[in-house]
């Protein structure tokens, strides 16, 4: 019932045909509480900050106005900076201008922020580079996270591709724990991390409902991997997923996958936006992850006394 009422009232608004469509995934059978329902965003960024900007409030907007109590937004939300020297010249600290207008906004929507992957300054900025940071902010317009990514995407492959993220980021050394959220309790990573099972085992380890993974995948990479992996992530953790991802022509070199979506604790797709700029909602359900976690209980089988404790989470200390 709450799911068809939501579909006919956001039709009658003439909202995204992605929203709509996405919307259209939520089962018949899911909670009627509203303070679940997130939007997962989709973005074209490009160098232009303040055009970026206007584009995230725009759809954070829209979320607000679905009543969504979350908004995640894709890695390079700020820019997509494609050399060193324009990385440095973009880099703000996380009490810049641009993070506070974000918390202005989630104040004045009422709405939580998951922004991932954003360029932030480093305190000891030397060699110009950045930090690579996943912040999570509360609708009070309070920063409630900082997690910086610890796995920059490196790859040499001669006559294929280049790409040396460590060059311009400095590697995080930590995993913070899960947050509380209206969601239940999130587990933040960003976009090259989400090839690695033992951080995502060990944000569900230390209780995360909800892991997330902001990213701004390649064509190549994204159509090979970004489905699949999204989908192992929540298998294996019984966890949702959030994949926020980038889509589109950024520049003559770069083209990003797109296709964010929401992944339930069984690996079903529950919202995708596709290909184009936009969004997609979905009702994040504990009943789901109960029953899933109830009808293949792995996360108990587990056999230690075998193969050893594979993963202890080594979380930040508050």
């Amino acid at each position: 019932m709450f799911a068809r009422k939501l579909i006919s009232s956001l039709i009658s608004s003439k909202c995204s045909s992605s929203s709509i469509q996405s919307i259209r995934l939520l089962s018949e059978k899911t909670s009627p509480d509203a303070k679940r329902l997130i939007a997962v965003l989709q973005l074209n960024s490009g160098s232009d900050r303040e055009a970026n900007h206007r584009a995230s409030e725009r759809l954070i907007r829209e979320a607000a106005s679905y009543g969504c109590s979350m908004a995640f937004l894709p890695e390079n939300f700020d820019a997509m900076n494609f050399t060193k020297e324009d990385v440095t010249a973009s880099l703000e600290p996380i009490d810049g201008p641009m993070i506070n207008r974000y918390r202005d906004l989630a104040r004045s929507l009422n709405i939580w922020l998951s922004l991932g992957g954003f360029h932030e300054k480093p305190k000891n900025n030397d060699d110009g580079r950045k930090l690579n940071t996943h912040l999570m902010i509360n609708n009070e317009g309070d920063i409630v996270s900082v997690y910086r990514k610890i796995h920059p995407f490196n790859v040499d492959a001669p006559g294929n591709a280049r790409v040396i993220e460590s060059a311009i980021c400095i590697a995080g050394d930590e995993l913070v724990p899960p947050v509380d959220t209206p969601i239940g309790k999130v587990g933040l990573g960003i976009c090259y991390d989400i090839r690695f099972a033992e951080l995502g085992i060990a944000l569900a380890k230390a209780g995360a409902d909800v892991l997330t993974y902001p990213s701004a995948y390649s064509l190549i990479n994204g159509s090979a991997i970004w489905e699949p992996v999204l989908r192992c992530r929540a298998l294996e953790n019984q966890c949702f997923v959030v994949g926020a991802c980038q889509t589109g022509y950024h520049n003559s070199k770069r083209t990003s996958w797109g296709h964010s979506m929401v992944v339930d604790p069984r690996g079903s797709i529950i919202a995708q936006v596709g290909e184009d700029v936009g969004l997609a909602v979905a009702v994040i359900d504990p009943a789901v992850q109960a029953q899933a976690r109830i009808l293949l209980p792995n996360l108990n089988d587990r056999r230690p006394d075998v193969y050893g404790e594979v993963i202890t989470p080594k979380l930040k200390q508050n």
